[in-house]
């Protein structure tokens, strides 16, 4: 397992109905709590490959070294193994990206036994705090967030000036023979005035 160095927790009591032969999973409803005070419901999928078969249903209790509640959330990996006839126990070894994070140990009724490796989905079903990870929480936590978006909520106004540059026009003098020619020159958006 990983170093907890501030030395915070999860639990959890779960209903676990699980079976596999050759490829298995199963699916659990779980009250969690943790040492911040969050309180919560939590339903777990896990699924992947096992050695030999069993199906049972269980009542188990487990442990892991995350900060709170809101951490188990998301994909994460089971190892262990689990067998009986009619009285059923397992035990299983949770992990995430960083390695081995938890334990826990079920006790139910069930037939057969199986050793397997889960990748497990955990959902957050009720918790009676928010989660501090969501991005909602952390914008109404974060002044510098909450500014940043209503900043950008701010329209744009795009003003257009109108072109005010005056129109000049030049008389170039020129002599052909005995006809005096005057040519008025204007801007580029003006028309060319020549009188002769």
């Amino acid at each position: 397992m990983h170093a907890d160095v501030f030395g915070t927790w999860t639990g959890s009591i779960s209903l676990d109905l699980s079976g596999g032969l050759g490829y298995g999973g199963g699916i659990s409803i779980a009250f969690v709590f943790d040492g911040e005070g969050n309180l919560g419901f939590q339903f777990n999928t896990a699924k992947g490959g096992t050695m030999m078969g069993s199906l049972g249903a269980s009542l188990s209790g487990g442990y892991t070294n995350n900060n709170t509640i809101f951490d188990l959330e998301g994909t994460g990996y089971s190892f262990g193994g689990s067998g009986g006839y009619l009285g059923y126990g397992g035990i299983d070894f949770s992990a995430d990206e960083r390695g081995f994070d938890g334990i826990s140990v079920s006790v139910g009724i069930g037939i057969g036994a199986e050793i397997h490796g889960y990748e497990t989905q955990t959902y957050t079903l009720w918790s009676n705090n928010p989660n501090p990870n969501s991005n909602t929480a952390a914008s109404k936590n974060n002044p510098t967030v909450t500014a940043q978006k209503t900043q950008n909520k701010t329209p744009s106004t795009v003003t257009s000036l109108p072109n005010k540059t005056p129109s000049k026009a030049t008389s170039l003098p020129t002599n052909k023979g005995n006809l005096k020619t005057s040519i008025l020159v204007g801007t580029i958006n003006k028309p060319i005035i020549m009188s002769c």
